[in-house]
């Protein structure tokens, strides 16, 4: 829903218009585009025998300023030399937009697979940051690393962009914990990483300027590659004036080819400054008017395409002028072989943007509202973004804010888009619903929903002030907005309200770059509403709708939460074969994905558990229930905490355990009591508190009950196992022929009140000495429980004379069900068992991480083993089993197996 922030990459946009997946834009960073090699490039054998040492060397680092060559030469190098057999290279060009840590390992999972070095059973190959990056997550990727075949050669380019602490820590990481990985960084500036342990192991390459400058056979020979035979006079007038620095002696060499015979330098000089000024004078002043008009606007964009050149500076010949330019080596590099892309050399491309925003301020401010344009068109709403804050064109950021970037809010871009949404300067913004909708927009992601009423309805005063009509994308997002704020609020009518209002307000005739995306959230939003508000049939089909539409959007961690809340539907609609499968597979891919506990498996998970509680397995429900508990990365609500705290209740009773019973139960009604929770919640808050009634002997059940709204099988049912505990057999036996009557079964609460309802009747029958009415509604409940595998009805209701009705029954027919035997195993065992003094119940649910650390307990491994498994300091491990101990109230690793097998929270 709107509250869950966090989803997976954007989908991919035609190869035509961008580079590969995520790449192209100056936020989504280049994977696996390794530059095309400049046609006047020289072969460098003392920079690349240097290069060698890369593969060898767990750090290989080339720092140096623009024009070094480092790029270049570490391309060409790649492109030239022959790898051994079990390296392979991956390319990361790092930009702003990755320089968060969910953004960076996500870019760094797609150079890495685009590698070709990850086999398809690995880990890797479906792992996704996109959810946030969780200890889960984070052992899944190293042991997805540590587990590839042979070495791989990951190169990280343009690294000094990075400046955030955390990602430096991950880098850092990266390097620490992977012999089998080689990290080449392309860098301005020395990384800002402990490097120091690795220098004096013999592990650290580094190659700086002095090893990137040119000697006087690499001056000549480049002289050479440009049709340019130089003298030893003038090769050494070169290296004077450049100190070998390569942009240098390619500006000399093209000064000295374009003054004919009489060579001279006096008026070249090779410092930056001196070469900034030569490229001014020689690469643009040497164009025509009109293409050196076009590579000055075109300077905002890197990369920049034909198509993109366009919307910049239309009216150009722009893949024509692009590749010219790059034919003449005026600085211009094509990215990939089919010279879609272009790259324009660092230097030139920062003096032109420079020059642009110099002098020309309001052609520089264009140029970034037709790239802002173009990559909002082109799906990219976070570059578009970036582009119309460089514009400093607030209008059109929050224009495209709502008619592109909304549907991030909930997806895998909110980092970038935070970023983006924090840059505003709020308080310039002229007053408009659109500002109002980037405040709320903030509040949301920042996890303050509780501010997004008073942002919203500014907006909508707003619109009521307007003398224009507003856009359907305005309204679209703000009443998705107004989806999050109730959902915050568990108002499961508002939010049904503005799902119907956001689908109704998109009109198909005025389309937007949102409007799938903001269609498909409302949809699913639309299906959790009906679902809370108890139109489980209605619930399907919206959610059924909305998984059809999986393709639009950042949205495949919303559509797992959608496939788990089927899940709980198919188990509400009786199909529990379809829940126990279908919860099953959300659960497997979410871990697949480090997304295993992300609040949007609590569904699946509580499905599975329901089911398996149902058919009698009272550990495998605890498993399910422990990982529910544990699904709390995004936040929790109302809603899904009710209904596991229900399912822990029952649980407690299935297994005989009073305590832990009215515990579960006393959380479950006061979460309830947030939120008015639908005929079906209503339906198992009654029935639990029920069972726990009869399972502590104290008359009527605590709490509201029947609890309000609960369906009058479930009460009928209910009061009647009430009365038979109480022998009032009469008064039970009218109220269970009541819900026996009472027609077709189509929920799972009807069916467990029926099979409650025919053993009433059965122990009522027994207890007034009808043997033969006894057997006939015995009968009839173990044929309509079998169909479902449903077992625990005949374990936890009625009396002591259940054991010996089903041997009586079994008895009589010369080939019992396999069901009923095993309903009367079961049953029989359980009587027979002596009772287990009641462990303590947990105070406290576990963590994800503290479930993982429990289950290597039972194991030999000492706490450096765990460490290196989890990838993890044992500083680390010791304290998640100090907060292991402290919860399960133990001391010691023996006291924490024993006492998490009596919880049935290990095997």
């Amino acid at each position: 829903g709107m509250v869950e922030r966090r989803g997976s990459p954007p989908p991919a946009a035609a190869a035509a218009e961008r580079p590969g997946p995520g790449a192209g834009t100056p936020l989504a960073g280049s994977v696996d585009l390794l530059p095309i090699v400049p046609a006047i490039s020289i072969a460098r054998p003392r920079v690349e025998r240097l290069l060698d040492g890369a593969a060898v060397h767990r750090v290989t680092v080339l720092a140096a300023g623009p024009g070094w060559g480092k790029t270049t030469a570490v391309a060409r190098w790649l492109a030239t030399t022959t790898m051994p057999n079990d390296v392979a290279a991956g390319w990361l060009t790092l930009t702003p937009d990755l320089d968060d840590v969910a953004s960076f390992w996500d870019g760094v999972l797609r150079a890495i697979n685009a590698s070709g070095a990850v086999p398809a059973d690995n880990a890797l190959s479906s792992l996704s940051p996109r959810a946030g990056v969780t200890d889960e997550m984070l052992r899944l990727l190293h042991r997805g690393l540590s587990g590839i075949p042979g070495r791989v050669l990951l190169v990280l380019d343009d690294f000094h962009v990075i400046e955030d602490q955390e990602v430096l820590d991950a880098v850092a990481e990266l390097i620490a914990r992977h012999n089998a990985l080689s990290v080449m960084l392309l860098s301005r500036v020395v990384p800002a990483l402990p490097l120091h342990r690795l220098r004096l192991a013999g592990q650290l390459l580094e190659i700086s300027t002095a090893d990137l400058a040119l000697d006087g056979d690499e001056v000549a020979r480049f002289g050479r590659s440009v049709g340019l035979v130089l003298s030893d006079v003038e090769v050494a007038a070169v290296l004077q004036r450049t100190q070998g620095w390569p942009a240098g002696v390619r500006l000399a060499a093209l000064h000295l080819s374009r003054m004919g015979p009489e060579r001279d330098l006096a008026t070249f000089g090779g410092t930056e400054r001196s070469v900034a000024e030569y490229l001014l004078a020689e690469v643009l002043e040497r164009n025509a008017p009109q293409d050196r008009d076009f590579l000055i606007r075109t300077s905002v964009c890197d990369p920049v395409s034909a198509n993109l050149a366009e919307s910049i500076a239309p009216g150009h010949h722009a893949q024509a002028l692009l590749e010219g330019f790059e034919g003449r080596n005026e600085f211009v590099t094509a990215l990939g072989a089919d010279r879609v892309w272009f790259r324009y050399h660092p230097l030139l491309r920062e003096l032109l943007a420079h020059n642009l925003r110099r002098d020309h301020p309001e052609a520089h401010c264009a140029a970034h509202r037709g790239a802002a344009v173009w990559h909002a068109q082109h799906h990219e709403p976070m570059a578009a973004l970036a582009h119309a804050s460089a514009a400093e064109d607030w209008p059109l950021f929050e224009k495209l804010f709502t008619t592109s970037a909304g549907p991030h809010l909930v997806g895998g871009q909110w980092a970038p888009l935070h970023r983006q949404l924090l840059g505003l300067p709020y308080g310039e913004l002229a007053a408009s619903p659109e500002a109002e909708l980037c405040r709320a927009g903030l509040a949301l992601l920042e996890g303050r929903p509780l501010a997004l009423p008073e942002h919203l309805a500014e907006a909508r005063a707003q619109i009521g002030r307007s003398a224009w009509p507003v856009d359907s994308a305005t309204v679209a997002l703000l009443e998705l907005l107004e989806v999050a704020a109730a959902a915050a609020r568990a108002d499961v009518a508002a939010a049904a309200k503005a799902c119907h209002a956001v689908i109704a307000a998109i009109d198909p005739a005025d389309p937007f770059p949102a409007m799938l995306g903001y269609r498909s959230i409302a949809q699913m939003n639309l299906g959790s509403a009906h679902f809370w508000s108890g139109d489980v049939a209605q619930a399907r089909q919206a959610f059924e709708s909305a998984l059809e539409l999986e393709d639009v959007g950042d949205a495949a961690l919303a559509l797992m939460g959608v496939r788990a809340q089927l899940a709980f539907v198919d188990f509400l609609q009786l199909d529990l074969d379809g829940a126990l499968g279908r919860a099953r597979q959300t659960i497997d891919f979410a871990e697949a994905r480090g997304w295993g506990r992300v609040m949007q498996t609590r569904p699946a998970h509580s499905a599975l558990s329901g089911v398996q509680l149902l058919r009698g397995d009272p550990v495998g429900s605890a498993g399910a229930l422990a990982g529910g508990l544990a699904a709390t990365v995004g936040g929790t609500t109302p809603m899904g905490w009710t209904g596991l705290r229900i399912v822990e209740a029952q649980l407690a009773v299935s297994l005989g355990r009073p305590e832990a019973a009215q515990r579960a139960a006393a959380a479950a009604l006061e979460m309830a009591g947030r939120w008015r929770p639908p005929p079906f919640a209503a339906d198992e808050l009654t029935a639990m508190q029920t069972d726990v009634a009869l399972l502590v002997g104290g008359g009527e059940p605590a709490g509201p009950w029947p609890y309000p709204g609960t369906g009058p099988r479930t009460e009928a049912a209910s009061r009647a196992r009430l009365l038979l505990a109480g022998g009032e057999t009469t008064g039970a036996r009218e109220l269970a022929a009541q819900v026996v009557d009472d027609g077709q079964v189509t929920m799972i609460a009807d069916l467990v009140a029926l099979v409650d309802s025919l053993l009433v009747l059965a122990l009522a029958a027994d207890a007034e000495g009808r043997a033969l009415d006894a057997s006939r509604a015995l009968q009839r409940a173990i044929e309509v429980a079998q169909p479902h595998q449903l077992m625990r009805p005949f374990l936890v209701t009625g009396s002591a004379r259940t054991p010996a009705l089903l041997r009586r029954l079994a008895a009589g027919q010369a080939h019992p069900p396999a069901f009923l035997l095993d309903v009367l195993h079961r049953a029989s065992t359980r009587q027979t068992e002596a009772p287990e003094p009641e462990p303590a119940p947990l105070v406290e649910p576990l963590t994800g991480r503290e479930l993982a650390m429990l289950a290597e307990l039972p194991t030999m491994k000492s706490n450096a083993e765990i460490a290196a498994e989890y990838f993890v300091s044992v500083n680390t491990v010791k304290a998640h089993l100090k907060g292991l101990y402290r919860k399960l109230d133990v001391d010691s690793r023996r006291a924490a197996v024993q006492r998490a097998r009596d919880l049935h929270l290990l095997p």
